[in-house]
């Protein structure tokens, strides 16, 4: 196998959903609101915004769980997982 194919498989890894996770799911706002007073603890432990979330909520969601931002984690959030209906 060549590197670039490695590389490849890596890629496709990371934006595949794992068998064993909770597909996308919505949640409300109060859901989220409530996690939200509490994450303050998560990123004193040493826990990303998102991989906070993914944890809370047992979500298997690569890009979400590696973001460092915490300001692109939380649109991303709201993008896919805030019901706003």
């Amino acid at each position: 196998m060549s590197g670039h194919n490695v590389f490849e498989e890596m890629m496709r890894e990371m934006i595949t959903p794992a068998r064993n996770a909770a597909p996308y799911r919505k949640i409300t706002q109060a859901q989220f609101d409530e996690w939200q007073s509490q994450v303050s603890f998560d990123i004193l432990k040493g826990l990303r915004y998102g991989q906070s979330f993914c944890n809370h909520f047992n979500i298997n969601d690569n890009i979400l769980y590696y973001e460092f931002s915490w300001l692109n984690a939380e649109e991303y959030i709201k993008r896919a997982y805030i019901d706003n209906s």
